[in-house]
């Protein structure tokens, strides 16, 4: 058994053991025992569950995390942080137009201490410049970004674009809801502090999630993938890799357990989570090949894990 495969069965076993503790009545009657069968490779499906009632439950377990995007998200993270440490606290008054700031990093910014206090005064200077001139800019009530950094010396080294988005009752519900279900991590800023910033980076995730967005489900022009590309992708490979004929241990009943938890820290503040899981679901389960008699979905926040049933 390869080291990456111990891993894996280890990292399913906990997660497993986190949903059943969270949602013990998952399958609708009390579970007597349960065990990983990838040990003895007797998988699909990951888990085997057996009931009070004498029923054999099989689960199978799809963990949330694109590997390309991990690896780049936490590169991101510490040049994100850069900028963060540079901005400094945050003003708790906002601006009169907008509510929420998302800047984009280049991944080869180098900004040095030297340069923060010049960084922060050409950030908030455009922030106030956007502020001032907002009811003549065509926004049309989305998100606004800005490109043309150069204007604001050195923002241009170290930025793509920022994002400057006006109030919206969705979006500041989004936002909420994604600071308690991810436990602050995706909007906690450097100092540690409880997530009340307005400024903060888009994340790995590569576009800002607001009510305006549309989902990407499948690759770009460049083979790009986004994060709710990579869970319809999983879905559909899981879909496939379940079907009656490809399981190895018979059940009564098989169950999906879609698990996000290593993406959580790298994962831009107002993504909403357990609504896309929910349409990745709804798109993969389209048509008479989907195995699963339910689907369930663990946000597996350390301290306060969270199950939905999605299907």
């Amino acid at each position: 058994m390869t080291s990456n495969l111990a891993n894996q069965i280890n990292e399913e076993k906990v997660l497993f053991k986190t949903f059943l503790d969270s949602d013990p009545d998952f399958s609708g009657e009390p579970i007597t025992a349960w065990r990983s069968l990838t040990e003895t490779g007797f998988d699909p499906p990951d888990v085997i569950c057996d009931t009070v009632n004498g029923k054999r439950i099989g689960v199978e377990i799809c963990q949330w995390a694109h590997e390309g995007a991990m690896k780049s998200g936490r590169l991101a993270d510490q040049v994100d942080n850069n900028i963060l440490k540079a901005i400094g606290t945050q003003p708790t008054n906002k601006p009169e137009h907008f509510g929420l700031v998302v800047f984009y990093t280049k991944t080869k910014s180098h900004l040095s201490a030297s340069e923060h206090m010049e960084f922060r005064k050409a950030f908030f200077d455009l922030i106030a410049y956007i502020d001032r001139e907002w009811p003549t800019l065509k926004h049309r009530g989305w998100p606004y970004e800005f490109r043309d950094l150069k204007r604001f010396t050195p923002l241009h080294k170290h930025l793509a674009k920022i994002a400057f988005c006006p109030p919206n009752d969705a979006l500041n519900a989004a936002v909420e809801k994604a600071i308690k279900t991810q436990g602050g991590n995706a909007a906690m800023s450097h100092t540690g502090e409880e997530p009340s910033d307005w400024i903060m980076p888009v994340g790995w995730c590569q576009s800002v999630r607001t009510p305006y967005d549309k989902d990407q489900w499948e690759p770009d022009d460049h083979g790009n993938i986004t994060l709710e590309g990579s869970l319809l992708k999983s879905l559909r490979t899981k879909a496939d890799r379940c079907c009656h004929s490809r399981l190895k241990t018979p059940c009564s009943e098989l169950d999906l357990l879609i698990a996000f938890h290593q993406a959580i820290p790298y994962c831009a503040p107002v993504f909403n989570i357990e609504d896309t899981a929910k349409k990745a679901v709804a798109l993969a389960s389209r048509g008479a090949s989907w195995p699963f008699h339910r689907t369930h979905f663990l946000i597996a926040v350390e301290d306060h894990p969270a199950v939905r049933r999605l299907l």
